[in-house]
């Protein structure tokens, strides 16, 4: 697979990268924060003035499906360019970069915004979409997302880099931490 990526120059061997893709969006979406509350008719333990039963669920709202939707699509493309016949199955490393308008990204005072959101929250819309879209066999396999980040740029944009899990520096350092210590009254 053939890949320029300056800004990871020396960060990881672009011969390792399993899949890759780039490209704008509309904006990005957190999941967590995208959920309407929806109500099933006719069963459940709430009731209505007038005795009707219901269940409230969560379900997603219109946004959020549209932008899934949109990341699956653009997902898909991709895998068919890079002739994907199958989803990855093996553990692996995501690399996510999210980019922000530098008007969104930075406040009045030239500091980082605090409402472009919580970045471990900014992983899971994509990683459900590499899964619908046939990229990934399933979103657990990603077990590391090392060198991902957020930052400035003129547009929002996406970037996505899959690879082996055992290239990442979370793999490569595990054994450089302290054990956990045992749970006090076990043996």
């Amino acid at each position: 697979m053939q890949l320029t990526a300056p800004h990871y120059q020396g960060a990881f061997d672009l011969n390792s990268v399993l899949f890759s893709a780039s490209f704008e969006v509309q904006g990005h979406v957190v999941k967590k924060n995208s959920r309407d509350i929806h109500y099933k008719w006719g069963k459940g333990n709430s009731f209505t003035a007038d005795g009707r039963r219901f269940t409230p669920f969560i379900g997603k709202g219109k946004g959020l499906e549209a932008a899934e939707n949109l990341l699956v699509l653009f997902l898909q493309q991709r895998a068919a360019c890079l002739c994907m016949d199958s989803p990855l199955s093996n553990p692996l490393w995501g690399v996510f970069r999210f980019f922000f308008p530098q008007e969104v990204y930075y406040t009045v005072k030239n500091e980082m915004s605090l409402i472009i959101g919580d970045q471990s929250n900014l992983y899971q819309a994509p990683e459900d979409a590499l899964q619908k879209a046939g990229v990934i066999k399933s979103d657990a396999l990603i077990r590391a997302h090392c060198l991902s980040t957020c930052l400035p740029s003129n547009e929002y944009r996406l970037e996505i880099y899959l690879l082996p899990y055992e290239e990442s520096p979370a793999w490569k350092l595990r054994n450089s931490f302290p054990q956990p210590s045992p749970i006090v009254g076990q043996s």
